[in-house]
């Protein structure tokens, strides 16, 4: 299957689709991936505009050099063990609510303003997991974030479609980060972490959501099965995004034998057709 998503992770388009989306006051979970994030104010800055381009640059040149012209082969990557010489493991981070069989991926600091998913599940709880890599120097990664439906492996994937509308072909399969974090969340819990979020800016101006609320939760970790409101048992689960901010990524559907959505997944690009790109040589 082709990679839908490649054509449309070009600088120009990101930086566009960032200014449409409105910048966050994010980093990274403790322990993640990327540089931290920045506040709206700090999305019009220059130099962030820059660093953003050519972070872009060269993860496009990256994915040049080694050939990417189709999404990887997911599947492998979904239980742990040693794929193409990497070790994976794949930790369960939490369980989601979604009464409403509804789905938003996004970078949690926008994800009351994006879309959900065309596609929806029964309602219900359901696990959702990380697959970790050792990435050298880098350290552990996460490459994958992804929520299970059924034990049945898929056998087919394709590109998630969100209900987006007017921002041109492809870009409703994927999101921009600028956080450094990506997460899953029931719209009803994307609303409620909105709402926090504000209340939390209204009474503390100087304080920063993420290092006074979500850090803590997070104890350390790359990922935190967040509830936005103690009273409710609505979850927002968070996780580091791979190579981090300014980039794209994109989220695609498993099916089993039966045409049965097995699986959701983000891809956070660590890995393309011949394997981890941490690897040495093309």
């Amino acid at each position: 299957m082709a990679d839908t998503t490649a054509s449309y992770r070009e600088p120009l388009l990101f930086l566009l689709f960032t200014a449409f989306v409105g910048g966050c006051n994010g980093k990274p979970i403790p322990g993640g991936d990327g540089p931290s994030g920045s506040s709206s104010a700090a999305i019009a800055d220059a130099r962030l505009m820059a660093y953003s381009d050519e972070a872009l640059r060269t993860a496009n040149r990256r994915k040049k050099d080694y050939g990417l012209g189709e999404h990887v082969a997911f599947t492998q990557y979904l239980e742990p063990g040693v794929v193409a010489g990497t070790r994976i493991s794949t930790p369960t981070i939490g369980t989601l609510e979604t009464p409403s069989g509804s789905i938003v991926a996004a970078d949690p600091f926008n994800v009351s303003e994006e879309k959900p998913f065309k596609r929806r599940v029964d309602p219900g709880r359901y696990p959702v997991k990380v697959a970790l890599v050792d990435a050298g120097t880098w350290g552990e990664m996460v490459a994958f974030a992804f929520i299970r439906f059924g034990d049945a492996q898929p056998s087919r994937w394709e590109p998630a479609e969100t209900t987006l509308e007017g921002m041109g072909e492809g870009m409703n399969t994927i999101y921009p980060v600028d956080s450094g974090m990506g997460c899953f969340a029931d719209p009803s819990a994307a609303q409620a972490l909105g709402r926090s979020m504000a209340t939390f800016r209204a009474e503390h101006r100087d304080g920063d959501y993420y290092t006074n609320v979500i850090a803590p939760a997070a104890a350390g970790k790359r990922w935190v099965d967040f509830h936005p409101e103690k009273e409710s048992k609505s979850n927002v689960i968070m996780f580091s995004s791979g190579l981090g901010d300014a980039l794209m990524y994109g989220s695609y559907w498993g099916f089993d034998d039966s045409g049965a959505a097995t699986v959701l997944l983000t891809d956070f690009e660590l890995f393309d057709l011949e394997g981890s790109i941490f690897r040495e040589g093309p």
